[in-house]
């Protein structure tokens, strides 16, 4: 008697039934996708008023860029380049259209919000590093860290490696009055990953050094890129970096410039 029968003496009402199951359905095979989006935009626009003039620094962007890529936009000053920079840190708004970053709509976001994914999201390198003058290089690099809560022993700790990882490690107690260009900006380049961002952000970052100085900048940024695995957007107006670029997103007055086709 199963264990599922009534007792015995009662009406015999248990019924087991087996079936044969349909075999499991073959699964389509998946095609091959590449990178996720990590930014997207949509018909992004940004319109700025000078008195009674429109300025329309951006018109209608549309654009995707993959995870960890090391992407460049190019072009000369005035395209464009700083204001998508600033849209995509989320320093400034469109004035219309959609923009995700990471799984995140900026454009929905209140300023509360926005700080939050600034401060915890989005690494800043600026051509002209930005610094603080009356902190050493130690205690530029630890500001990220102590904004996030973390203690300023463990603050320090990690500046110190981050910086010894950079080639400053002898650097590490000097302001910036007292280092090179060059030294300058790998410091505003520690600052800028020293948390660890999933985005890192750079505006005209080698416009103001020396061709030796911009090529260990370069070096630098192309390594942390590969080894943190973090999507870098570089803002540029100098052709010479697209060698190293994953993606190359031209513009001219504010809007993509098309690819031209190929012979």
């Amino acid at each position: 008697m199963c264990s599922l029968c009534p007792p015995a003496g009662a009406p015999a009402t248990c019924r087991v039934e087996f079936r044969t199951l349909d075999p499991k359905p073959d699964r389509p095979k998946e095609e091959p996708v590449g990178p996720p989006s990590f930014v997207q935009a949509e018909d992004l626009t940004r319109t700025y008023r000078r008195g009674s003039e429109e300025v329309h620094a951006l018109h209608d962007l549309t654009l995707v860029i993959p995870r960890s890529a090391f992407a460049l936009v190019l072009g000369p000053s005035g395209s464009g380049k700083s204001t998508l920079l600033n849209l995509i840190g989320g320093i400034d708004r469109p004035t219309s259209g959609r923009l995700e970053v990471d799984g995140l709509q900026l454009h929905n976001l209140t300023e509360r919000q926005l700080d939050g994914y600034r401060r915890d999201h989005v690494g800043f390198v600026f051509q002209f590093n930005n610094l603080l003058p009356n902190l050493d290089a130690l205690e530029n690099v630890a500001l990220p860290l102590v904004a996030q809560g973390r203690s300023w022993a463990q603050a320090r700790d990690q500046a110190v490696a981050q910086l010894a990882a950079l080639g400053l490690g002898n650097r590490v107690g000097h302001r910036p009055s007292e280092l090179s260009g060059g030294e300058q900006q790998r410091v505003a380049l520690a600052r800028a990953v020293i948390a660890r961002p999933a985005l890192v952000l750079a505006d005209e970052p080698t416009g103001d050094l020396d061709s030796e100085s911009a090529e260990i900048v370069l070096d630098l940024m192309w390594s942390l890129n590969r080894d943190l695995g973090a999507t870098f957007v570089i803002a540029t107006h100098n052709p010479r970096l697209e060698s190293r670029a994953t993606q190359v997103i031209e513009l001219t007055n504010g809007r993509i410039t098309p690819p031209v086709p190929q012979a």
